[in-house]
């Protein structure tokens, strides 16, 4: 079910990661940072790092029960990770008609065997203060809070908390 996403997945790819952004921010952002969201931009981001335009990476796809594309998570070495922490989610976002059927559990454990086989020592992420929902999943499956930051966003100023998985 789940799979490592190929090129031939960057149009879904990008569909979804819109849908799931909107899905998953609305309410927890101002509307006016959701507007612009669009399928091109994402679909440019997505064809640079399946070309291996920002190194290493995993990057995961899963379909939904009609075999569309539902879900995506990548993950690669940190880049925005407090101190210490070597690897990092960027993105982990599944449409809600398939939230907690256990794919994105299984996306993260894909992520951290990536991560020990690649050497890495441990895994964090980022969730908006805001988002009670990723919190949850990402305790519930035996994260901790490791820092706090806020960062400017249009207008506004979001507050994040990072959550970590140490060891992997």
């Amino acid at each position: 079910m789940i799979r490592q996403a190929t090129a031939a997945d960057i149009p879904d790819l990008a569909r979804v990661h819109v849908e799931a952004w909107r899905q998953t921010y609305a309410g927890h952002v101002p509307e006016a940072l959701l507007a612009p969201e669009r399928v091109e931009f994402r679909a440019r981001m997505w064809t640079a790092i399946l070309a291996g335009g920002e190194g290493p990476y995993l990057a995961l796809v899963a379909p939904d029960d009609r075999g569309a594309l539902a879900a995506l998570g990548l993950f690669m070495p940190a880049s925005e990770a407090p101190a210490g922490w070597d690897h990092e989610i960027r993105s982990l976002y599944l449409l809600r008609h398939i939230q907690r059927r256990g794919i994105g559990a299984a996306m993260l454990a894909q992520g951290r065997d990536w991560v020990r086989a690649r050497g890495g020592r441990n895994l964090m992420a980022w969730a908006l203060d805001a988002n009670t929902g990723a919190q949850d999943f990402y305790r519930a499956t035996g994260a901790v809070e490791i820092a706090r930051r806020e960062v400017p966003a249009g207008n506004a100023t979001l507050a994040e908390i990072s959550f970590g998985w140490d060891p992997v």
